[in-house]
């Protein structure tokens, strides 16, 4: 499943053309239904800090799960002007996969190869300047603040991996799929 945004403009133009390579590719490459989130917003709900998608209208949709194969966005908070039209910033891309649904036939822990997987598709999208790979699940969530971790207390054993692949975009703020 794809979730898309109508006509994104901005930094979600990237975001989403990487979004959908992404999604289509991995989806073929691993046989899998991979649910591809766009930009998530970080959300203070109570004590918490979580991810979330818009949805529609006035309705989020927390991305942190470990029901399903997904992936998500975060822009970082800073956008530094380049000239009059472009910007720059660290975009990261959150991965939370089940190994064995992914790559089957491995019986090792396969993270490097989901890794390789998914920067060869990088390399070929908007966001190909990777900045680094992120993994250790304290490390990946520490971005968020979640007080109801039982969740992801077993989430970075096998099969499951969680990480985010850090990367740095230049984008125009008026850019939109009508005025390339």
């Amino acid at each position: 499943m794809l979730y898309t945004k109508t006509n994104p403009t901005g930094i979600d133009k990237p975001i989403q053309e990487t979004q959908r390579l992404l999604h289509d590719r991995l989806n073929t490459l691993w046989g899998i239904e991979l649910k591809g989130y766009g930009r998530a917003d970080l959300l203070k709900r109570e004590d918490q800090v979580i991810p979330e998608v818009f949805i529609d209208k006035e309705d989020y949709k927390d991305v942190l799960s470990l029901n399903d194969n997904r992936f998500f966005f975060v822009q970082d908070d800073k956008s530094e002007p380049v000239d009059a039209k472009w910007y720059e910033t660290d975009v990261n891309i959150y991965f939370i996969l089940n190994l064995t649904d992914i790559k089957t036939s491995i019986t090792h822990r396969a993270d490097q190869e989901v890794h390789d997987d998914i920067i060869n598709v990088l390399k070929q999208s908007s966001l190909d300047t990777i900045v680094s790979i992120e993994t250790g699940i304290d490390n990946v969530i520490s971005d968020f603040k979640i007080t109801e971790m039982d969740n992801f207390n077993l989430s970075d054993f096998q099969p499951y991996h969680i990480f985010k692949v850090v990367t740095s975009v230049k984008y125009n703020l008026k850019t939109t799929n009508c005025n390339l």
